[in-house]
């Protein structure tokens, strides 16, 4: 396999990027951003694809008779396809991959059998859930397989592992999926927290509540967006994150993102953040342009947003409130909205998603009619006379 290196590539005004050197040629990866943190984040990328090239090499290795062990064969696998796949498929990959090391260990790759793999779907679905089983498990499957490919084992050794995929894949069918949201109260805790030690990130936290907004459509909403006399945000873009944040212009509907609604709490706050982001011009701040920049004034990036809202929920959680991901926000904005009897197509045209996807999601909490079942009663006492005997005569008359 030829050899690949990567080098940091900074390119003035468009930020740092990642050269990368194979097979003769040069390509680009990025912009990872400008600053600290943009070289910070191209600097992990290029260490990424160097330190794969180690791995590569132990692909190639394998002698017959040695043994080949799982917990070297899984994170050999993450080191050389990892740096290719986005910020967080990465993170969702390492969490498997750790967890298919620790269970396996260095056991040989070619002593695996299907007891082994069930009873490693068994633990983790009852420690997790069926959809960890089954993440962890295709992994595994695809590192069989490619090691198989490169040359290293002779055929895959469970070759059941997908009967196995498909029985955790039923019990995840069978699983009741809901969402998860904070109460008003929580919401109150957390919202204190945020304005008393982490005040920066108050705004952002007050408007995903009261808005249903995702993260990334959060950090990309400019003033230009606020539509103050008829008390609404228009998003039309959000932000992708692969190894920095890039911005993606137009939401889904072709392209004419959604209008979402804003109470009047919620636009006295707008008022508040513009005014002092208006402040900071005076004392030579950039122009404002983003309506949640960064603390610096800049473009929020994603994993300093990721920060600052661990230490928001860390700090919340010895006063009750339960350590869920920022994105329940946005199940707590519909839970409440659903709990105050907003008809189902409106909260779908606001958040932009479609009435079965709430419908199927938030069947818990939306507010059950009760049945008028008064058609089923049957009222016995109302019986007509039986009209199955014949009327006419029963005499009969002699024939001529």
């Amino acid at each position: 396999m030829a050899s690949m290196s990567a080098k940091i590539w900074n390119r003035g005004e468009r930020g740092y990027w990642a050269r990368i050197y194979a097979k003769g040629t040069t390509t680009a990866q990025g912009p990872f951003g400008d600053g600290d943190e943009g070289k910070r984040l191209a600097q992990e990328f290029c260490d990424g694809v160097n330190a794969a090239q180690s791995a590569i090499g132990r692909w190639g290795q394998w002698r017959p008779g040695l043994p080949i062990p799982v917990d070297q064969l899984v994170r050999d696998w993450e080191r050389i396809h990892g740096p290719l796949r986005s910020e967080r498929t990465q993170c969702t990959d390492h969490a498997r991959v750790e967890r298919l090391a620790e269970w396996f260990g260095p056991t040989d790759a070619r002593s695996l059998h299907e007891s082994v793999c069930r009873a490693f779907a068994v633990e983790t679905m009852e420690d997790r859930s069926a959809s960890v089983a089954v993440g962890c498990l295709s992994i595994l499957r695809r590192v069989l397989n490619l090691a198989v490919k490169a040359g290293g084992l002779d055929q895959n050794p469970v070759p059941e592992i997908s009967e196995i995929i498909m029985d955790c894949e039923d019990r995840d069918a069978e699983e009741v999926q809901t969402a998860d949201a904070w109460d008003h109260g929580e919401a109150a805790i957390l919202l204190n927290v945020a304005e008393s030690e982490e005040p920066h990130f108050y705004p952002p936290l007050q408007f995903a509540l009261a808005t249903g907004a995702r993260r990334g459509e959060i950090i990309t909403v400019r003033w230009e967006d606020v539509d103050w006399a008829r008390k609404r945000i228009h998003f039309k873009r959000t932000a992708r994150f692969r190894r920095g944040t890039k911005v993606l212009k137009g939401r889904r509907r072709r392209d004419g993102g959604r209008f979402t609604p804003i109470s009047d709490e919620l636009l006295a706050l707008l008022k508040e953040q513009l005014k002092k982001q208006r402040r900071a011009v005076l004392q030579g701040g950039a122009e404002p342009e983003w309506v949640f920049p960064s603390p610096m004034g800049r473009f929020w990036m994603e994993r300093n947003f990721s920060r600052m809202w661990e230490r928001v929920r860390r700090k919340a959680l010895p006063k009750g409130v339960r350590p869920l991901k920022f994105h329940c926000t946005r199940h707590t904005f519909i839970t409440w909205a659903l709990e105050a009897a907003t008809p189902v197509t409106r909260i779908a045209e606001w958040v932009g998603a479609s009435v079965k996807v709430i419908e199927d999601t938030y069947r818990h909490v939306m507010p059950q009619a009760e049945a008028d079942l008064r058609f089923t009663n049957v009222d016995r006492t109302k019986i007509e006379p039986d009209r199955t005997k014949s009327t006419r005569s029963t005499s009969s008359c002699p024939r001529k």
